[in-house]
């Protein structure tokens, strides 16, 4: 990341119109981020990202990721190492930009896939079942025991 914010955002897209980069800097929920930098999309972010939390990578690597309007977006735990507020977050950024293409979230923290339209889970390599997050906490052991236990840890129960 290092380099701006403008350079980091247009890695796949280099000459990109400036209203593409403002539709995915909001659609990623990092305008307020962004304005508040000293130079906006022109301020050059440190090494690895120095100056940007956990969360506002991600946010960015998802708009990146969302600049070249791409028909399928892959997170692979995308949420592992960021906090419960960065969590949020990108699950709100995630939900949005849903209108835009599909995605596919791997995740292990329930709270990341809760809102998902179909949710598959895997057990030993093998696919145990699938279902929303209300149907397999109904019908599926497996699934209500994880979620049980994340979500009581965390202290929001759902069902």
């Amino acid at each position: 990341m290092r380099r701006t914010v403008r350079e980091n955002l247009t890695y796949a897209w280099p000459h990109a119109p400036q209203s593409e980069i403002l539709d995915v800097v909001e659609a990623a929920h990092l305008a307020e981020v962004i304005a508040g930098l000293p130079q906006g999309l022109d301020t050059e972010l440190g090494e690895d990202g120095i100056g940007l939390s956990d969360g506002q990578r991600q946010l960015l690597a998802i708009a990146r990721a969302l600049l070249p309007q791409p028909d399928v977006l892959l997170l692979d735990e995308a949420t592992a190492n960021l906090d419960s507020n960065s969590e949020a977050a990108l699950c709100k950024a995630t939900t949005d930009i849903g209108t835009r293409c599909q995605i596919l979230v791997i995740a292990h923290r329930i709270s990341t896939t809760i809102g998902a339209d179909r949710i598959l889970v895997i057990e030993d390599g093998c696919l145990r079942a699938t279902g929303t997050h209300t149907e397999l906490m109904e019908h599926n052991a497996t699934y209500r025991h994880l979620a049980s236990q994340q979500l009581t840890s965390a202290g929001a129960v759902h069902d």
